[in-house]
């Protein structure tokens, strides 16, 4: 329920944007503030002229699976380690999954493990699952890196169930450099991806629950659906259409 002094300052607001349908109901124990909710997607910090439509995949490349966000445990890195060794052992498909984070914010660090101690405890899994030619950690990555990372990858994972997740900008950028995403159906995620066409969800924790990844692969890839669920909803453009003319309201 919102503070009486939080909600008496909503009600002299002209407009409250949030990021998603989802995210009205923060604002359901007062139903006088509805009407001055409007959805506006965001968009990401950088814009593409043409959003890229994957790699084409051949049968001399591995399928590529990327992990690109914190490493602390809520943002998933230890399940999408699970769900590679799950994938290698159900799927003939030659794999390459690679690792990497972004530079740790300060709300971030409470949360996890050093540095140190997460890239120790991941090279054990590698080693203790046998996946030394198939997982491999690449580091923090930031700028043209970070985008080459995601211009090569097929497949971008992030099976999140951080208590303060919203709307990853992450899974915008995978799916605006051809990605399909694999994440939970948590928070706003669900609205971001639609489960089975534009992406797969699954349940949090539930890693050993994937669908059949070469059926995965070769439907979402062939349809590339996430793309155009890209262009409709997130693109600069699209977020300044919306955008603006409740501003100038």
């Amino acid at each position: 329920m919102l503070a009486f002094e939080i909600r008496h300052t909503l009600r002299r607001t002209h407009r409250i944007i949030v990021l998603s349908e989802r995210l009205r109901a923060i604002f359901a124990s007062d139903s006088i503030l509805d009407e001055h909710i409007s959805v506006v997607w965001t968009d990401l910090s950088f814009a593409l002229n043409d959003p890229l439509l994957g790699r084409r995949l051949s049968k001399d490349e591995p399928v590529r699976l990327l992990f690109l966000s914190n490493l602390i445990q809520p943002k998933g890195h230890y399940d999408a380690l699970e769900a590679v060794a799950i994938f290698r052992k159900t799927t003939a498909m030659r794999l390459e999954a690679i690792f990497a984070r972004h530079s740790l914010s300060s709300a971030d660090a409470p949360l996890q493990m050093s540095p140190m101690k997460a890239t120790a405890r991941f090279h054990e899994y590698v080693a203790e699952n046998d996946l030394q030619n198939v997982g491999r950690y690449v580091g923090p990555v930031i700028g043209k890196p970070e985008r080459r990372l995601l211009e090569t990858s097929d497949f971008f994972l992030l099976p999140t169930w951080q208590f303060t997740e919203g709307q990853p900008a992450a899974i915008i950028e995978a799916m605006a450099y051809g990605c399909v995403v694999i994440s939970t159906g948590y928070r706003v995620i669900p609205d971001m991806v639609v489960d089975g066409i534009s992406g797969v969800l699954i349940e949090t924790g539930r890693t050993g629950a994937l669908p059949p990844f070469e059926k995965s692969s070769s439907n979402l890839i062939a349809t590339k659906r996430w793309v155009d669920r890209y262009e409709k909803f997130f693109t600069m453009r699209r977020h300044l259409d919306a955008i603006i003319p409740l501003l100038k309201a």
